[in-house]
Formats: C-alpha cells, sequence, structure tokens
C-alpha cells in the first residue's frame, strides 16, 4: 500500500466541475454500509436521520459532552431514484437517479455504549452531502473512484470503491430484500480505512475541525464540525 506517501499534503483545491444538480437534501433515511473489516456473508448496515443532514460548507452541529469522542469518514452515496424493493445485483443500479459524496460523523463514545451502532451513529451524528449530484448518465462506473479526505489540511483517508467488500449493486440487492427505498433515500457504501496512525474505527475530529473530502468527477466537498445548540 502507498497510502503512507499521501500523509501531510495540503489540501486540494476546489473542484472546477460544473456538472451534477444540485443535492436535495430531504432523504428520508440513510443507510451506510461497512467498506472494511472481516469478511462476512452480508453487509452490515445502521440508519441515520434527516434531522442531521447537512450540506456544502455547512457548519455540522455536534452534541459535546465530557466523554465527547467524534469520528468522520467519507464514501459514495447513492441517491435513489425509483421506488426499490427486492432488486437484482444486475438490475439495482438502474433505480439510482445519482451520486454524491456522502461525510459521515459519528460519536464514539455512544458507539462503545450500544452493540448495533444506533446510538453513535444516530446520536444526533450529522452527515454531509455533495457538493452535487452528479446523474447515472454523468457517472456510469461507480465502482472505481478514487476517495480522498483532509482534516483542516491533513490528508488522513485515500480509498476507492473498488476495494469495497460489496458493490453498490450486491448493497442495494440486500437492502431491498427487506426495507422498500423511496425517491431521495440516501444510501452510504462505506468508507475506506483512515491512513496508518489513525484508529480503524474512523478519524477524530472535534469542534471547529473542517473535513474537506475529494471523490473521482464528483469534486470536492467541505464542511466544518460545530457545537449543537442544547437548547435548540
Amino acid at each position: 500500500s502507498d497510502n503512507g506517501s499521501y500523509a501531510g499534503k495540503s489540501a486540494p483545491p476546489e473542484s472546477d466541475s460544473d456538472d451534477g444538480d444540485e443535492m436535495d437534501e430531504q432523504a428520508r433515511i440513510h443507510l451506510e454500509l461497512t467498506m472494511q473489516g472481516k469478511e462476512r456473508p452480508v453487509p452490515a448496515f445502521f440508519t441515520k436521520y434527516v434531522t442531521g443532514t447537512y450540506g456544502m460548507d455547512a457548519l455540522a452541529p455536534c452534541v459535546v459532552h465530557e466523554n465527547s469522542q467524534w469520528l468522520v469518514g467519507a464514501e459514495l452515496a447513492l441517491i435513489i431514484g425509483r421506488t426499490a424493493r427486492r432488486l437484482s445485483e444486475e438490475e439495482a443500479m438502474d433505480y439510482v437517479a445519482g451520486v454524491a459524496i456522502g461525510q459521515d460523523f459519528a460519536e464514539r463514545d455512544w458507539d462503545t455504549n450500544e452493540q448495533r451502532w444506533l446510538y453513535g451513529k444516530a446520536y444526533d451524528a450529522p452527515i454531509a452531502l455533495g457538493p452535487v449530484m452528479l446523474t447515472r448518465d454523468q457517472l456510469n462506473d461507480v465502482d472505481n473512484l478514487k476517495i480522498e479526505t483532509w482534516v483542516n489540511d491533513v490528508l488522513v483517508q485515500v480509498g476507492n470503491t473498488r476495494d469495497m467488500e460489496f458493490n453498490c449493486g450486491q448493497i442495494l440487492e440486500y437492502v431491498s430484500r427487506f426495507m422498500t427505498l423511496f425517491p431521495g433515500d440516501v444510501v452510504l457504501t462505506g468508507r475506506p480505512p483512515p491512513l496508518d496512525g489513525y484508529p480503524a474505527q474512523g478519524v477524530p475530529v472535534q469542534v471547529g475541525d473542517k473535513v474537506t473530502c475529494r471523490m473521482t468527477s464528483i469534486g470536492t466537498f467541505s464542511c466544518t464540525l460545530a457545537e449543537a445548540d442544547n437548547e435548540s
């Protein structure tokens, strides 16, 4: 692996691509499936909710308490375009309207307190989507996209969707076996592992950190972690 050769590079310039539609942030539900870990017969997944969805250059609020430990990872987001149930791997991508970059934040303290990840992933945990939605005719090959993430101008994560344990068609096939997907739903496909020196669970971030992600063809996307207003 050449991951270590990326460490310390500066954040990339803003993407000059004008392709794609503005991100529809009204997704009803968010799913993420893991990109890494031991081999398993089926994907693992958990839910995230529309109340925590943010867009380009947003201040992504996190709940801060004494034991707070927030983690971040970037991944490919699939935006559903047609009602879908019991799909086959071969037809699954025909039900995808477009793709975007997803920045998934998790609260690690709560993540360890609940075996199935619900608390850590949905505990007022933000997800940022953007910078655009590329439609399927604009980006046909979703299984060979390079993913890079910077935190405060330091490269922390490098990967490629071709290395996912389950490809996009397999992920949608599995989820649609037991859940009906509706237009606007977002399926996050899982993050690549962080570079050496960072926890396998994700890259630690704190209030004030700027997270910048770049993905092949889709562009560059940033948001900043902010402290949530506990009175709202």
